[in-house]
């Protein structure tokens, strides 16, 4: 069995694929975990989850939070980075959170109502050639405090 095949077994429902000089971790349709967000009173999307990503790299991973891009839509999550270290750390990771719904009806309140966009990720330094932030972590409803 070869090591994609493996980390993809170890990470189901995730999908770990490399294409094009670039890698991504992605999951959707009913495993979305729409349960959770029921019982908290939220919509599940793909959407959601990227908040719920993006609040763990602020909190876990901020050393790394550069190398990640989002491309999320309405049931599907998707997450891609060049650095396949990286992004495999963040699967593993974020797969324990995954795995465990007590811990999940904690977090995903924090995520989804935290302003993390607006000021945490301004306290954090930009990357060269990056600007004040990362437009990939950015969407249409956040906005850029210079």
């Amino acid at each position: 069995m070869g090591k994609l095949m493996k980390l993809n077994k170890t990470l189901y429902p995730f999908y770990f694929i490399k294409s094009k000089g670039r890698f991504s971790l992605s999951f959707g349709g009913e495993d979305l975990k729409s349960y959770l967000f029921l019982k908290l009173g939220f919509n599940d999307s793909g959407y959601s989850w990227e908040k719920v990503a993006k609040y763990y790299i602020l909190n876990f991973m901020r050393d790394s939070i550069f190398d990640f891009n989002f491309d999320c839509e309405l049931d599907t999550f998707c997450i891609f980075s060049k650095n396949y270290k990286i992004l495999r750390k963040f699967a593993l990771e974020f797969k324990k959170l995954w795995d465990n719904d007590i811990l999940l009806l904690d977090f995903i309140p924090k995520a989804l109502t935290h302003n993390c966009l607006n000021s945490t990720l301004m306290k954090i330094p930009a990357k060269a050639g990056m600007g004040v932030s990362n437009p990939a972590l950015l969407n249409s409803q956040d906005k850029i405090i210079p």
